[in-house]
């Protein structure tokens, strides 16, 4: 069996427009604010949806992005050389980048980004990898896929996204059997929650498929699109944004926007502790 030099999980779900790329992100940032371990945790995210929006929620820039810091040499089984944005080691999408991911065929995609998956962690040396994927079957996604130790899967409370939350753990199962790999499924994260029976019974089929929620929900809050139009991961976001409502104290409404953003940074802060007590404690390996 092959096992990576550290973990890789993988965000990854069949259903576009459920959150993915916003959990995958602000697990990675989380992840690298964690106390889990003595030092700081040395996280690395790769950006393999050819949208890109990944590299730009680290405000890195398709157009200005150089060439070896983005995933073209892993894409072609080279060391890529990340930018640390906001405590995390970013391997992003430039314009080279995403053209040559829509090209490439299943199986030059499978070898070659694992050769430069293997190199770059040998020679940057993570303690985690976390990797944004597109929401489809794409050569990309398979190479995230058959590359990965653990999947996160992000669900709304829809019918079509809970199909969609199979079928990744389908498609990871059958290229680990393919790669020789085992994938551990961490969980669901439920995001864009909303109240009602249909949201609550939707949620307790992915409980019953998939086991325990990892955070009972992230709901809908205007300030997670804030921070991607600003593009900068949410709590670094809620901090640039409190420091300026701090200025004003006895402002009622200052107040009741600084407990928002609070209560969403905090979301992933719970996802975060309940993958590192699973997964990096030695309870879920």
């Amino acid at each position: 069996m092959v096992k990576p030099a550290c973990p890789i999980f993988v965000v990854s779900t069949a259903k576009g427009g459920v959150g993915k790329t916003t959990v995958a992100v602000n697990f990675a940032h989380a992840l690298a604010r964690s106390t889990f371990m003595e030092r700081p945790m040395r996280v690395m995210f790769i950006d393999l949806d050819a949208q890109g929006n990944a590299t730009n929620l680290f405000s890195l820039d398709h157009e200005t992005l150089e060439e070896h810091c983005s995933v073209h040499p892993m894409l072609e089984g080279r060391v890529a050389t990340p930018k640390e944005q906001y405590g995390v080691l970013v391997i992003g999408h430039n314009e080279e980048s995403m053209g040559k991911l829509q090209l490439l065929a299943s199986t030059t995609v499978l070898v070659d980004f694992r050769r430069g998956l293997a190199a770059t962690i040998a020679a940057h040396e993570p303690d985690v990898v976390i990797i944004d994927t597109p929401p489809t079957q794409t050569p990309s996604g398979g190479a995230a896929l058959g590359s990965a130790s653990h999947l996160i899967i992000p669900m709304t409370p829809t019918r079509h996204a809970f199909n969609g939350a199979k079928k990744a753990r389908e498609y990871a199962s059958m290229l680990g059997e393919l790669m020789n790999t085992t994938v551990t499924v961490c969980g669901v994260v439920p995001i864009m929650t909303m109240r009602g029976k249909a949201n609550d019974e939707i949620m307790q089929r992915a409980q019953d498929e998939f086991g325990p929620l990892l955070t009972s929900a992230i709901p809908m809050r205007i300030v997670i699109k804030e921070a991607e139009v600003v593009g900068m991961p949410l709590v670094a976001y809620e901090e640039s944004q409190c420091a300026e409502l701090n200025q004003d104290e006895g402002n009622f409404l200052a107040s009741k926007k600084r407990q928002k953003y609070s209560e969403v940074g905090q979301v992933f802060d719970e996802i975060t502790k309940q993958i590192l007590k699973q997964v990096l404690n030695g309870q879920g390996a």
